[in-house]
């Protein structure tokens, strides 16, 4: 697949992440676009990574990205292939080319989760880190359309690959409402992607070779000694509330 076919974007919103680690040696000639609405994205030190200045004309920056996450093509027209990519994530180059260029893709294409096995899980361990509230995890397990679902397995969409053709702009704010409803697109993305007949594929989690994650700048933010325990914390409640939900 040809490099000038291929857009590699982010959506950076301020207050979440940084992108710091965007310089000459990580980027290694790749061209990355940055949709954001801030001017406080630290110290890039790289030519190579553009950005996109867009007002954000949502209720929230986490609208915001949502949107563009899914939505890119007012700001990036005339791609072949979009991959968007979470900015906390370093990405292996050699081995996305590699997977870009030896994998039959659709026109939507994400990765099986590589921890949580279905959408009920996902949900329950989004109310244990606080991600959704009780009320948004009691209108999920109320929700007569998610229900059907609840066993399906889900994808984690911190690293997306689609044509601009996957969806079109009607669909895509009816996808963003379902977002806006359930606060987390691992939510609602495989049940949308079904129900409307999309052409998707969806591949294990194991071929992701090329994503390393960093922590969000909100678990950085904490105490060293916090940083060291979150994980083992985040672990228990999660398998605590599966118990008693299940």
């Amino acid at each position: 697949m040809n490099d000038s076919s291929i857009c590699f974007f982010t959506c950076l919103t301020s207050g979440y992440d940084s992108i710091n680690h965007f310089d000459e040696t990580y980027v290694n000639g790749n061209l990355i676009h940055v949709i954001t609405n801030s001017t406080e994205l630290g110290d890039v030190r790289s030519t190579n990574v553009i950005f996109h200045f867009v007002e954000n004309k949502f209720e929230s920056n986490v609208v915001y990205n949502r949107w563009y996450k899914f939505w890119p093509f007012d700001v990036l027209p005339a791609f072949q292939y979009y991959v968007y990519f979470d900015s906390n994530i370093l990405l292996d180059w050699t081995n996305l080319q590699s997977f870009l260029n030896n994998s039959s893709l659709s026109e939507f294409n994400s990765f099986f989760h590589p921890s949580r096995r279905n959408l009920l899980e996902e949900a329950i361990y989004n109310l244990s880190i606080s991600k959704i509230s009780k009320a948004t995890f009691q209108l999920f397990r109320s929700d007569n359309f998610l229900k059907n679902y609840y066993n399906t397995p889900i994808t984690e969409n911190c690293v997306l690959i689609y044509s601009e053709n996957y969806i079109t702009r009607v669909l895509a704010i009816d996808l963003l409402n379902f977002i806006r409803l359930y606060k987390r697109d691992q939510l609602v993305l495989v049940p949308f992607l079904h129900y409307h007949k999309l052409n998707y594929t969806f591949f294990e989690a194991k071929t992701r070779n090329f994503i390393k994650k960093l922590e969000h700048s909100s678990t950085n933010s904490l105490p060293f000694g916090l940083q060291f325990l979150y994980p083992f914390y985040s672990f228990m409640k999660y398998n605590l509330l599966k118990c008693r939900l299940i």
